[in-house]
């Protein structure tokens, strides 16, 4: 099932000869996606403000604490919004679903908080988030990693990294120091140094990938650059 869950709440359109007034104030219970359940979500949307849609949606349970709340402005061509998002505590697990299957045996938090605004062709995203404690592995790899307290800071330039940790399932570390830069999080920049020493990369059978797959460690201090697009 792609997703899940129980919807409660009630919904309301008033003023229908003019400004069409909406209101809701729903409820997900055990909101599931691809079979990872995420929590409890709550939901209140209103536009009783003309072209200015309100909302204030909540995250809990399942080791979830979560808070998003802000405004977007239907301007036609200058439409744009500004939410702010306070994670208290987002577990790695609830959200695995969401890699579509490319990470599993998730482990561990994401905390931070974040101030997005913006439009859908260039969002401004500024705030930092932190991994406490976190685990998972790359199911194309069958590679575990750690990053027990790592955090990512969003920048004007785009996504600083500063020491930024990994642990492979020996403890050997690989550490990235730099900046991925980006105004519109599709077109990417890389000024990244990454140092790594005996870690492990590739750990899979020919059961797990049978274009590669074996036993691969590294060791490395090089410079990535270069430019990215997502299509």
């Amino acid at each position: 099932m792609l997703a899940g869950g129980i919807i409660n709440g009630k919904a309301s359109l008033r003023e229908l000869n003019t400004n069409r007034v909406f209101t809701s104030d729903l409820t997900i219970q055990d909101f599931s996606f691809h079979g990872d359940t995420v929590g409890n979500i709550s939901m209140k949307v209103n536009n009783e403000k003309q072209d200015t849609y309100a909302a204030e949606v909540t995250i809990s349970g399942r080791g979830n604490d979560v808070k998003m709340d802000g405004y977007y402005y239907n301007a036609g061509a200058q439409s744009h919004f500004d939410l702010n998002a306070h994670l208290v505590q987002l577990s790695l697990k609830s959200i695995e679903g969401f890699t579509l299957g490319e990470l599993h045996d998730a482990s561990g938090n994401i905390t931070g908080d974040l101030a997005i605004k913006g439009t859908m062709a260039t969002p401004e995203i500024r705030g930092d988030l932190r991994f406490q404690q976190a685990g998972f592995k790359l199911t194309r790899f069958n590679s575990y990693y750690r990053a027990q307290d790592e955090h990512i800071r969003f920048t004007p330039d785009g996504i600083e990294l500063i020491n930024f940790t990994l642990l492979d399932s020996t403890g050997n570390k690989a550490v990235f120091d730099g900046n991925v830069y980006t105004k519109d999080f599709r077109d990417y920049r890389f000024g990244l140094i990454v140092h790594a020493e005996n870690f492990q990369v590739l750990n899979s059978t020919r059961e797990d990938n049978k274009l590669y797959f074996g036993r691969l460690f590294i060791d490395t201090k090089v410079l990535i650059k270069g430019i990215s697009t997502i299509l």
